[in-house]
């Protein structure tokens, strides 16, 4: 049976000459999703699991490995991906590389179907076996545990806690502007506690990335017994800022070998911030506790100016009028190519909120990027219609 597997796994169209059991056609119908869509990690984890059942390891760890470098939806391939192939290894004798796949897991920070319980217990496991506590190393492999039970030694392989912990410096651009949100890294933990390897998850822009980097290589962890990889967050705020209005995303769709806008001169109003017609949606949007948030287009002209301001997405109409309406005098250095200014178009992402805003606050009024694509090509204003930034501004608390 296992040389039925791999002849289909190579060969095209994806048919069975023989007689298919149930399993054999779903076997087929995954083959078939792969060949319409090879980026689909849903359809490559999907095979891995019924190739594991029938352990064909091999080849199970191959789907696996490319459901992680697919599309990755959904979200939580990727945390039980990497669950089976550090169950896969543990299975072959490989310990070292089942304990870095238990790792990998843990973090994602996914806990879906008690994903983190399950590496977690699995960790255990592997590491007690590599000690040789023979009473730890009994725990049975899969059977889930709460995190908060894992021995001490072991709790540091899922969520080290930085010992010494340097706070990141805005960049120039970055406070010029106004931008505030989190920078999401991943660092590889080294034995002696020092962070390696820091990558970019989540970017902020500005220089604003750059300098999150900068801060985590001096961030300091307890010794690990083996290097360990983590997400950590590196937070960017401006509570002296006394606006209401909070910038957490710009994006620039700069052409390749241009040099994208500078912000260069921006404002934000003290008080509420709105203008007099919206000063009721508000105080009713505060007195809820709740955000306005809005994802506004327009093009930095070749004079560094916003041009053809337009509203991509918004929790209510009235925030992206007022957003469009506060960056209408907002300036930049434009973009330039070949020596020549050029227009760009400027994706900014709003949030209207108290002054004074969190790091958790900001991390939960992030529009979705997907809602953008459909509204990004520049449009001419409608014979007739009123300039969507012709709205005077009350400086109201």
């Amino acid at each position: 049976m296992k040389s039925l597997f791999i002849a289909v796994l190579s060969c095209a169209p994806f048919t069975l000459a023989v007689s298919q059991t149930p399993a054999d056609s779903v076997l087929t119908t995954h083959l078939r999703e792969i060949a319409k869509n090879p980026n689909s990690s849903w359809a490559h984890y999907s095979l891995a699991e019924l190739l594991l059942q029938r352990k064909h390891y091999s080849e199970a760890l191959n789907e696996f490995r490319a459901a992680l470098r697919g599309d990755k939806q959904p979200a939580w391939v990727q945390v039980w991906s990497y669950i089976h192939l550090g169950k896969i290894f543990a299975a072959t004798g490989q310990r070292e590389r089942a304990i870095q796949e238990f790792q990998q897991a843990l973090a994602t920070g996914d806990n879906t179907r008690g994903a983190l319980d399950e590496a977690g217990s699995l960790l255990k496991a592997q590491l007690a076996q590599a000690r040789g506590n023979a009473s730890v190393a009994t725990f049975p492999v899969g059977e889930p545990v709460a995190l908060r039970d894992l021995p001490q030694w072991a709790k540091t392989f899922v969520s080290p806690t930085p010992l010494h912990q340097v706070e990141a410096v805005y960049s120039a651009e970055g406070q010029l502007a106004g931008l505030e949100g989190t920078v999401r890294v991943r660092a590889v933990i080294a034995e002696d506690g020092i962070p390696s390897g820091i990558l970019v998850k989540e970017s902020l822009g500005l220089g604003l990335d750059e300098q999150a980097v900068e801060a985590v290589k001096q961030w300091r962890f307890p010794r690990q017994p083996y290097p360990i990889p983590v997400n950590l967050n590196v937070d960017f705020t401006l509570p002296l800022k006394q606006s209401r209005w909070h910038l957490v995303k710009a994006q620039f769709q700069t052409p390749e070998g241009a040099a994208r806008p500078v912000f260069s001169r921006v404002t934000y109003p003290r008080g509420s911030g709105l203008s007099e017609t919206s000063l009721e949606q508000g105080r009713i949007v505060a007195a809820i506790r709740r955000s306005g948030a809005a994802t506004i287009l327009f093009d930095v002209n070749e004079s560094g100016i916003p041009s053809n301001i337009r509203n991509a997405n918004a929790s209510h109409e009235v925030w992206g009028r007022e957003a469009a309406a506060l960056v209408r005098d907002w300036q930049f250095i434009p973009a330039s190519k070949n020596g020549a200014a050029t227009s760009v178009l400027c994706v900014l992402t709003l949030i209207w909120r108290e002054k004074n805003l969190s790091p958790e606050g900001l991390r939960e009024f992030i529009v979705p990027a997907t809602a953008i694509q459909a509204d990004s090509a520049p449009r001419p204003p409608q014979p007739g219609s009123q300039d969507a930034t012709a709205n005077p501004r009350a400086a109201k608390d």
